[in-house]
């Protein structure tokens, strides 16, 4: 067990490590109007990602009316466009992924059956934080941060405390000791998860909650939440997850371009979110040669929303 928890650790120092040193975001304008975004900081400087800010606007059309017939101009009604559901770390303004609130998943299928998840605390991206620290499996966190949408990296696994945020998640797509599945039936059983149901819990008092205990989803919310519609997911297997890394704040794009038939394209700017997990090695797929990454690591999946409620 001391292997698997030290083994885990190491899982989620590196992809925060790539976090912190490949990515370069300097804008000295907020992004979605949050006032406080953390900046990140690369050796290497790449171009600051598009922040897609929606506004609200009312327009007006003139009618225009021959003075012969008419003393007056019509205007049209003022139609205003849809408001964003998801601004900066806030969700429908029920969900503040930077707050530090135990926040929790639950993933019902199309034929009923329910994936749950822990409660984990919701925090952001912040240049202040020791990340060793604030996201460890031990801190009992997910860990958010803004791409060309809001996303979050979830944890995988077991450890002492218990069941990791995403367990039954990893669980459900690669199976157990005593039923793994193949590669091949763990990419239908994500195909599977396209129309899901989500629902975000995020409780009020964090003394509701315990953290690393299982989300009774059937129970009611002991806070806000919201529902989303589950529309795209990717399997990043082990010889594109290297790549996959190097594009935190760019994840949207790059799934796009490198996975244009993974559902991506139906996430819509101001309502998308999605999350990113580490998924282990299944019990045939091939280890390149000379890799010795641990088997936990091997690859990565990524879930994208949209969210279905009205402001």
């Amino acid at each position: 067990m001391r292997k698997i928890v030290i083994s885990i650790w190491i899982c989620v120092g590196m992809m925060i490590l790539v976090l912190l040193g490949s990515i370069v975001f300097v804008s000295e304008k907020p992004l979605a109007q949050v006032t406080d975004t953390p900046i990140l900081f690369s050796h290497t400087p790449t171009p600051t990602p598009k922040v897609y800010e929606p506004t609200l606007q009312a327009t007006e059309s003139e009618v225009y009316v021959p003075m012969s017939t008419a003393t007056s101009v019509a205007t049209a009604e003022a139609t205003p466009t849809k408001v964003a559901t998801v601004n900066g770390y806030s969700i429908l303004n029920r969900i503040d992924m930077r707050s530090g609130l135990p926040y929790a998943m639950s993933i019902e299928l199309s034929d009923g059956q329910v994936i749950g998840s822990t409660w984990a605390r919701a925090i952001a991206f912040n240049g202040t934080d020791d990340i060793d620290k604030v996201f460890s499996p031990f801190a009992g966190t997910v860990y958010s941060f803004q791409d060309e949408i809001l996303a979050t990296w979830i944890h995988s696994g077991r450890i002492d405390q218990g069941e990791l945020f995403a367990f039954e998640l990893e669980e459900f797509i690669i199976g157990n000791i005593y039923s793994p599945r193949s590669m091949e039936d763990g990419l239908i059983t994500i195909d599977s998860l396209l129309g899901s149901r989500v629902t975000i819990c995020q409780a009020e008092n964090p003394d509701d909650v315990t953290l690393f205990d299982n989300w009774n989803a059937t129970a009611p919310c002991p806070g806000q939440q919201v529902v989303l519609d589950l529309v795209a997911a990717v399997l990043i297997e082990r010889e594109s997850v290297e790549e996959f890394d190097t594009h935190v704040l760019g994840y949207f794009s790059w799934i796009n371009e490198e996975y244009p038939n993974a559902g991506f394209d139906q996430i819509v700017r101001g309502d998308g979110y999605m999350v990113v997990t580490c998924v282990g090695q299944f019990y045939d797929q091939r280890r390149p040669d000379g890799d010795d990454t641990p088997s936990y690591q091997f690859n990565r999946l990524v879930l994208g929303m949209n969210v279905v409620e009205e402001p």
